[in-house]
């Protein structure tokens, strides 16, 4: 991915390192941030939207579970 200026596009066809040709990629993980290549953050909040809502379901799920289940599941994590 090539970050920059919008007026400083470049056309590069082929960028090595130590020989070997990099991928060119629109979105990458930082840091656990998610980036795209024009800074935006929308592939970041669908990823944590999905997450939170995967949680969610299991945490409903466990919820119709016995006591003793969700006991045993929160000691341990």
């Amino acid at each position: 991915m090539i970050l920059g200026a919008k007026s400083a596009k470049v056309s590069i066809s082929d960028l090595c390192v130590d020989g070997n040709a990099v991928q060119r990629v629109n979105v990458f993980k930082l840091l656990g941030v998610l980036l795209d290549d024009n800074l935006e953050w929308n592939y970041h909040v669908d990823a944590a939207c999905t997450k939170a809502s995967s949680c969610l379901h299991f945490l409903k799920i466990l919820k119709l579970s016995s006591p003793s289940a969700c006991d045993l599941f929160y000691f341990r994590l």
